[in-house]
């Protein structure tokens, strides 16, 4: 009975240490962008002066090629006895591009290694045991944005829409989500006017940080600049936004760095440019909103250190 009590007790203290992370690798993180696949100390127990490896593995999972790639890493000190892991200045460059997944073609999301050639610090106290937590950030620009539809059958459509209070037939065409998630959602009530030539109706615009991680503009340099975005509405759209929450063309703070909701006033025009009335049975109207910014994803690994 001995043995299995053992091996029970074995599994426990080993789920103990994957989730506490005292030391070892960590797992992947950054959501739908750059996600960090590994971020680990090799070995992650030494003695004081011995040589180590920081190994950082990112690829990248969302739907468009990352640019402007750069990783920092920090934290090596120890607060209360004022001793520092060393690591030679690696991985200082900026990728220029990191290549999204082809799914045509079969293939996954670019992906790089870094490795900090560090040491240990040599002044340990004897017998002491001293854990460090070094961190690495992870920065890179990305876009992402959002292709909804409004489908208008009929006039006789639009009037019984108006009457009921119901917002217009809509589809999302396309989605290229990053670590900003965007979402379109048609409003009631709908407004049409007989001579007017054009309906409008409220649109929701949301906002959402699905990364894990920060979402700065126009860059992560400054605080300030932390949990905002640049949103805009794509020229190719067919329809006019009036009377936003917050501007179009224009940065967005995202509430606590998680989330916002702006509501606009949309337009669409039933008339062409030559100034004809638009044939309205199975008019269909397309809108196309981005998001850019920089972005961070942070990691942390331990490296326990003992003295002679």
């Amino acid at each position: 009975m001995s043995k299995p009590i053992n091996l029970i007790f074995l599994l426990l203290v080993c789920a103990a240490v994957l989730v506490s992370g005292c030391t070892g690798r960590q797992s992947a993180l950054g959501g739908n962008g750059v996600v960090i696949e590994e971020f680990s100390a090799d070995p992650p127990d030494l003695y004081s002066g011995e040589p180590f490896q920081l190994k950082l593995m990112v690829r990248n999972a969302g739907p468009l090629d990352a640019k402007n790639v750069r990783f920092e890493l920090s934290n090596t000190k120890t607060r209360s006895e004022g001793l520092e892991i060393t690591c030679k200045p690696e991985c200082r460059g900026v990728l220029e591009r990191l290549l999204a997944p082809d799914p045509q073609a079969g293939t996954s999301g670019e992906s790089v290694n870094c490795i900090w050639k560090c040491n240990a610090p040599e002044n340990v106290p004897r017998n002491a045991e001293i854990l460090f937590n070094p961190e690495v950030r992870v920065y890179y620009t990305y876009e992402s944005s959002v292709v909804s539809s409004v489908t208008i059958l009929s006039t006789e459509e639009l009037r019984s829409l108006q009457s009921r209070g119901e917002p217009l037939p809509s589809e999302t065409i396309s989605l290229a989500e990053g670590p900003i998630r965007l979402r379109l959602q048609m409003r009631s009530p709908v407004r049409y006017t007989e001579g007017t030539g054009k309906v409008t109706f409220p649109l929701s615009i949301h906002i959402e940080n699905v990364g894990g991680g920060v979402a700065c503009y126009p860059d992560c340099m400054s605080t300030e600049n932390w949990d905002k975005v640049f949103l805009e509405l794509d020229q190719q759209s067919e329809m006019n936004l009036k009377d936003c929450d917050v501007g179009m063309f224009n940065e967005v703070g995202l509430w606590r760095g998680k989330s916002r909701t702006i509501v606009c006033d949309a337009e669409i025009p039933l008339f062409s440019e030559a100034g004809r009335r638009v044939d309205i049975n199975i008019l269909k109207k397309t809108i196309k909103i981005k998001a850019s910014y920089e972005y961070f994803t942070d990691s942390v690994t331990s490296v326990r250190v003992r003295g002679y």
